[in-house]
């Protein structure tokens, strides 16, 4: 379960000339690449078994969305020193839900992130902001972490992805709703088409009935190598679970 180890320091010069033509690739389509580009397109070539036709058509189409939708100047501004509390609507998330974008690192290294879904004040958060609003935070957070995962994998000669345990205790028909639903979808495709090889892995505990239901409603959304990488469990094997994956 969850993603496979990639060391930096492993890589052969052949793959080496291959994130070099990645580069190639992607700044010819408008693509922005910082000092920390090479653990980027290292993302897309693993994602993609290395093929590069399949790993060029990626590129090329995360270049013109990431132009459409400003990810680039965010990603500027994170490196400029932006901070997760100074992002648009990010405090009236954490003042709805409890969420920790940034707690520690997993065993393996990952970047770990907490939430706690049960604790959502449903009618506020719906009520703080738009679907757009929602959106665009996501779209901060995901820039933000991928940024600080790029950076951290030079650093560290290993490929440092995004780990998530999630509470799910406490989760109700109001949670698993079509307003919800509408919500999330525009977000949920993100990590397959733009952000590859950013999610290690998402451990669901304390799960229930209802949340089964939820999973059928949104995982058509996600590829089904994401999909292997969400672990869902119940109370019993939580702990089990949580020391296994982290």
């Amino acid at each position: 379960l969850g993603a496979s180890e990639v060391r930096v320091d492993a890589l052969t010069e052949e793959q080496w000339a291959q994130i070099r033509q990645a580069r190639k690739v992607y700044t010819d389509a408008g693509g922005y690449l910082d000092e920390y580009g090479d653990m980027m397109m290292l993302r897309f070539l693993v994602n993609n078994k290395w093929k590069p036709q399949a790993t060029a058509k990626q590129l090329k189409s995360t270049a013109a969305w990431r132009k459409k939708v400003g990810a680039d100047d965010i990603r500027r501004a994170i490196a400029n020193g932006l901070s997760l509390l100074e992002m648009p609507k990010i405090l009236e998330t954490v003042y709805t839900v409890s969420i920790i974008p940034q707690h520690r690192t997993t065993l393996k290294g990952d970047s770990l992130a907490l939430l706690e879904v049960g604790s959502m004040v449903l009618d506020e958060f719906f009520e703080t902001m738009n679907n757009k609003d929602y959106f665009t935070m996501n779209l901060h957070l995901m820039e933000h972490q991928t940024f600080h995962a790029d950076k951290t994998s030079m650093a560290r000669g290993s490929l440092v992805r995004f780990a998530c345990l999630v509470d799910a205790e406490g989760i109700t028909t109001k949670h698993i709703s079509m307003r919800m639903l509408w919500r999330l979808k525009p977000c949920m495709p993100l990590a397959d088409l733009y952000y590859p090889e950013f999610i290690g892995v998402a451990v669901v505990f304390n799960s229930q009935w209802i949340l089964h239901q939820g999973w059928k409603l949104i995982k058509g959304l996600l590829s089904e190598e994401i999909q292997r990488r969400v672990v869902i469990v119940g109370k019993e094997d939580a702990r089990s679970t949580i020391l296994r994956e982290n």
